[in-house]
C-alpha cells in the first residue's frame, strides 16, 4: 500500500527519512516510479543545518563526509530501483515467437535498455561520492544503533565491492541484446518461411 507523503519535503534529511518508512520495497510500477520520483528530488534538494544531520557531525570535514555519504545512497537507491524498473520490462528468455507480439518485445527492450543504462550511471555516481567519502578520515556513525543508515557500511561497500558492478551491468545489457537479436532472428526465419 503506497503512504502519503509525511509533511512538507524541504532538504535531503526529510527524503531519508521518509524513505526508511515510506518507500516500498515491491515491485509494481507505480512503487517503483514513486521512488524514483523522490530519491530524484532528493538528489537536488539541499542539505539540511549539520545540527539536524543524521548521524553526529562534529567539524566540516565529517560533514562534507556525510553530504557525499547521504549522495552515495540516494544514487544506489536509484540505481537499484531502475533496475527494477528495467526488468519489469525486459523478458528474459523467449520461448517462441509470436508475430503479433514482436513489436511489444522490442519496445521492452528498448524501454528496459534505457533503464539498465541509467541504472549504471546512478551506479557509477554512487561509487564516484562513495569513493570521495572514504578519501576524507574519520567514521560518521559512532554510535551505530542511533543512525538510521549505516553510512560508514555503506561507504565500505560501494568502495570495496566483491562484485564488478560494471560487469554484471554489462551482462545486463549483453543478455538484453541477445534476445533483442533472437527476437528479430525469429521474425527474419517467420517471414522467409512464409513467402
Amino acid at each position: 500500500m503506497v503512504q502519503p507523503v509525511p509533511k512538507r519535503l524541504d532538504t535531503k534529511e526529510d527524503l531519508l527519512k521518509m524513505d526508511s518508512r515510506t518507500l516500498n520495497q515491491n515491485e509494481r510500477q507505480d512503487a517503483i516510479a514513486r521512488n524514483i520520483y523522490f530519491l530524484e528530488l532528493a538528489l537536488v534538494m539541499p542539505f539540511d543545518h549539520p545540527i539536524k544531520a543524521l548521524v553526529r557531525v562534529t567539524n566540516e570535514q565529517q560533514y562534507q563526509k556525510y553530504q557525499y555519504a547521504v549522495n552515495a545512497h540516494l544514487n544506489q537507491r536509484l540505481a537499484d530501483e531502475y533496475v527494477q524498473y528495467g526488468r519489469l520490462y525486459y523478458k528474459e528468455n523467449v520461448y517462441f515467437y509470436n508475430d503479433d507480439f514482436h513489436k511489444e518485445y522490442l519496445d521492452g527492450y528498448d524501454v528496459a535498455e534505457f533503464y539498465f543504462n541509467s541504472a549504471l550511471i546512478y551506479r557509477r555516481k554512487a561509487a564516484e561520492e562513495a569513493q570521495k567519502a572514504r578519501d576524507i578520515r574519520g567514521e560518521l556513525n559512532s554510535n551505530r544503533d542511533q543512525t538510521l543508515i549505516d553510512f560508514d557500511q555503506k561507504i565500505y561497500t560501494l568502495t570495496n565491492d566483491p562484485y564488478d558492478f560494471e560487469e554484471i551491468y554489462g551482462k545486463m545489457l549483453d543478455e538484453l541484446q541477445k534476445n533483442r537479436e533472437k527476437v528479430l532472428d525469429l521474425q527474419t526465419a517467420l517471414t522467409d518461411s512464409t513467402y
